[in-house]
């Protein structure tokens, strides 16, 4: 039976500390993209509401202004 050499195992824990160093990274990435659509997402949400919410406003002020003029 042949023991590890101390360089092999010390290659493998840099390797393995690596490997989660990059996976954290990936992680975050992903998550702060993932914040930044969803913050976009909303904002978009919120735009359409505000311009529906115009829109029937626009809808009522004209239908008000028919009503004078009749």
């Amino acid at each position: 039976m042949t023991t590890p050499s101390p360089m092999s195992h010390i290659f493998r824990s840099r390797i393995i500390t690596l490997a989660l160093v990059l996976g954290n990274v990936t992680l975050g990435i992903t998550t702060f993209i993932q914040s930044r659509v969803i913050a976009g997402q909303s904002r978009i949400i919120h735009v359409l509401y505000l311009d529906s919410a115009e829109l029937a406003s626009m809808k009522i002020a004209a239908n008000m202004a028919k009503a004078k003029k009749n």
